[in-house]
């Protein structure tokens, strides 16, 4: 497992990098499938970004296209993310 800095993602972060729902990243963390690295001030379950990266784009590869988001509209949330880091 990688040391040092991990950024931490929302339920929504996460959602919007997978393409998929913010209900279904909830429900792979319910079912014990996607580690939650913490909480927010306000209860929120916070995700390892890394994680995501990782285990995260495994289980979207095992549902079906139809309940994903198509690419474009996941690059563009990226592309959002990079520029705000600038």
């Amino acid at each position: 497992m990688p040391r040092g800095f991990s950024l931490l993602l929302t339920g929504t972060q996460a959602a919007e990098r997978l393409g998929v729902s913010v209900q279904r990243v909830l429900q792979w963390a319910a079912d014990g499938h996607l580690p939650i690295a913490g909480q927010d001030e306000d209860g929120r379950a916070l995700f390892r970004e890394h994680v995501i990266e990782t285990t995260g784009e495994n289980l979207v590869a095992l549902i079906p296209s139809v309940d994903r988001r198509p690419l474009s509209v996941r690059l563009q949330a990226q592309g959002r993310r990079s520029a705000s880091k600038s």
